[in-house]
């Protein structure tokens, strides 16, 4: 009689363990998967190993790169503050200064001791240059004061895009009125968002003017005189 099948027995009911080997098994058997006791096909039953980078989306993965929820790999997202940086007057002057071209300096306040965060701003001659594009928070804090009255005290940021027209952008104006018979103070504080598309045409300046020639723009660096001292502040708040 023909054999048509062999038995779990085997051919004489002693089939060993473990006889039948890879090559035993027909290239076309297409075995099911509900044949096997762990179905490879799901993920669950991994249980060691890494699954490759490119089996996980389309793109190149790498350190730069991160994997969003349609399964493409793309640039890390950027965001987050990465520019903080402040300066400030460390010698008092009186008179108008349009700009302000001298004796400003890197903070030494408490918390603040000659730091930043990032690059930092560059400055020379009155001109302060971004380390890198994008939109930032420019802001100045003046203080003044005056044994007298001065109608006016003005406290301005100017702004060039071709690196070398500067625009006032913006301008606070404050006065003097004295009290008391003695020397009087006041405060301005202006800020401003600028959007810098190119480092090398973008800059800014800043700048003060009083109708009393004697009004006094007050510089401090240091714990305690600073708090009446002036001071230019500087964030990158993101992408241009």
């Amino acid at each position: 009689m023909a054999l048509t099948k062999v038995t779990s027995g085997g051919l004489d009911g002693t089939f060993p363990d473990d006889s039948i080997v890879n090559a035993d098994v027909n290239s076309s058997a297409a075995i099911a998967l509900s044949k096997l006791a762990t179905d490879p096909s799901n993920a669950t039953n991994l249980a060691s190993g890494t699954v490759p980078t490119a089996r996980l989306g389309s793109g190149t993965a790498s350190s730069s790169t991160v994997l969003y929820g349609d399964q493409t790999y793309k640039a890390e997202p950027g965001g987050g503050i990465t520019e903080v940086d402040m300066w400030v007057l460390d010698t008092s002057f009186t008179g108008d200064a349009q700009p302000i071209t001298s004796n400003i300096v890197r903070a030494d306040l408490t918390g603040f001791e000659e730091t930043k965060m990032g690059t930092g701003m560059t400055f020379s001659s009155g001109v302060f240059t971004f380390p890198s594009t994008g939109y930032w928070l420019v802001q100045s804090i003046m203080n003044f004061n005056l044994n007298g009255d001065s109608a006016y005290v003005n406290n301005n940021i100017d702004v060039t895009i071709n690196n070398s027209t500067y625009y006032e952008v913006v301008r606070g104006n404050d006065g003097i009125a004295q009290s008391q018979s003695s020397t009087t103070y006041t405060s301005n504080s202006q800020s401003l968002i600028v959007d810098v598309t190119n480092t090398t045409n973008v800059k800014v300046r800043f700048g003060t003017q009083a109708s009393s020639t004697s009004t006094t723009t007050m510089g401090a660096n240091g714990t305690g005189a600073a708090l009446n001292g002036t001071r230019f502040i500087f964030i990158r708040l993101g992408d241009t």
